[in-house]
């Protein structure tokens, strides 16, 4: 995992991921993506961690 490895941001309606040219990448769903439209149980992995998106 990268110091600054990715950035979610909220626009008001939806959640969108950035990696920021993270040395390893990021994944969602086992996909590597630079940018990503984030939604209920997409599961973000960076490095040996995962985190799962709860959206209510």
């Amino acid at each position: 995992m990268s110091r600054r490895h990715l950035e979610i941001r909220w626009d008001g309606q939806v959640a969108l991921l950035s990696d920021l040219n993270s040395t390893n990448g990021t994944t969602v769903n086992n996909a590597p993506v630079q940018e990503w439209q984030l939604a209920d149980g997409d599961v973000i992995r960076l490095g040996h961690s995962e985190i799962v998106v709860r959206v209510h």
